[in-house]
């Protein structure tokens, strides 16, 4: 998601929020786990469209299961994902993938600790950054 206005949609509590959800961001989580920092998004899609480079995306996608990929590697040179059940809200620093497929989003993140399975997730990362 990208608000395209971050000072007004982005908030450290949820206190005078309209449509108040919790927000994850890369640096949220470990490899494993989120750390979530307490921060909120006031979900008003047809106020952040107001700005034409507002992508906030739609409740579906953040409220379903999914796993969150931080889109930069760590200081070790590797991925972070994480499942989440929890209908966190993402920045536009991550991917959200959600399931479409017979292969369950508990399954991917738990075979992210393989460190083969890692090391070509970091190849497929850098082949569409570098695309």
């Amino acid at each position: 998601m990208n608000t395209a206005d971050d000072e007004r949609f982005l908030f450290s509590s949820n206190v005078g929020l309209h449509n108040p959800k919790k927000l994850v961001e890369g640096k949220d989580f470990s490899r494993y786990k989120i750390n979530w920092s307490g921060k909120f998004v006031d979900y008003l899609t047809e106020k952040m469209k107001i700005k034409e480079t507002a992508r906030p995306g739609s409740e579906e996608r953040f409220e379903s299961e999914k796993v969150i990929l931080y889109r930069f590697i760590d200081k070790n040179g590797l991925l972070k994902g994480v499942y989440d059940n929890q209908s966190y809200y993402a920045l536009g620093s991550t991917y959200v993938l959600r399931e479409k497929t017979d292969l369950s989003l508990k399954i991917i993140t738990r075979s992210f600790k393989f460190k083969t399975y890692w090391l070509f997730l970091h190849k497929i990362f850098l082949w569409f950054q570098n695309y």
